[in-house]
């Protein structure tokens, strides 16, 4: 994603779509999955070759549909509101929501994601809703995201990400991870993914 700030202090990130390289893949991923459907109406069977192109046509498919993604988010300082819109998969979504809205920034990993690590930032709304900055999750092993999120953070007026406290560290030392996110939900008001994913956060560093 890219950002830059305004001369008033207003924060601008966008996401731009490869649009032709998305149409490339979806084209390549529709034409392998046809290849898939002929070969199983062709032998009535599951063998290598249908694998093969139900495979690549679901991959290529999937990919076209996260490069097609296009977002806009403004966070105007002056107005206290974000306005943002987001095209994904050719559907758009826009709004606008008011700073003292937003409950949290996060940097969100997806569940399983234990290698080279994976986010997209996600704004948690008074309402209990969530807003996504992009809807796919993209590699982050500089933790340039996270630093995003950290500026965002401060133009919305908040501090640094606040620490999880003592006792919920003493669970995750203990073992007791279900009751660590537990507390980190009623504590913040995350979801329960959310709060999963700081708990696992904190257990990884601890090891």
């Amino acid at each position: 994603m890219d950002w830059r700030e305004e001369a008033d202090g207003s924060l601008v990130v966008t996401h731009g779509g490869r649009s032709w390289l998305a149409v490339g893949l979806v084209i390549a991923g529709l034409g392998l999955l046809a290849g898939s459907a002929y070969d199983w109406f062709e032998h009535l069977s599951v063998d290598d070759k249908w694998a093969g192109f139900l495979g690549g046509g679901a991959t290529c498919l999937i990919t076209g549909l996260a490069l097609a993604e296009k977002s806009r988010f403004v966070f105007d300082r002056r107005r206290r509101t974000l306005e943002w819109e987001r095209t994904h998969a050719w559907a758009k979504k826009a709004g606008s929501v008011a700073f003292d809205q937003v409950r949290q920034v996060r940097a969100e990993r997806p569940i399983g994601d234990d290698g080279a690590p994976s986010r997209r930032i996600v704004l948690s709304l008074a309402d209990g809703t969530s807003v996504p900055l992009r809807a796919a999750y993209v590699p982050d092993g500089d933790g340039a995201l996270e630093q995003l999120a950290q500026r965002i953070r401060v133009v919305l007026g908040g501090t640094p990400q606040p620490p999880l406290g003592d006792d919920v560290a003493a669970l995750v030392a203990q073992g007791r991870k279900i009751a660590a996110i537990k507390l980190v939900r009623e504590r913040t008001g995350a979801s329960l993914l959310d709060a999963k994913n700081e708990v696992d956060a904190l257990e990884a560093r601890r090891r």
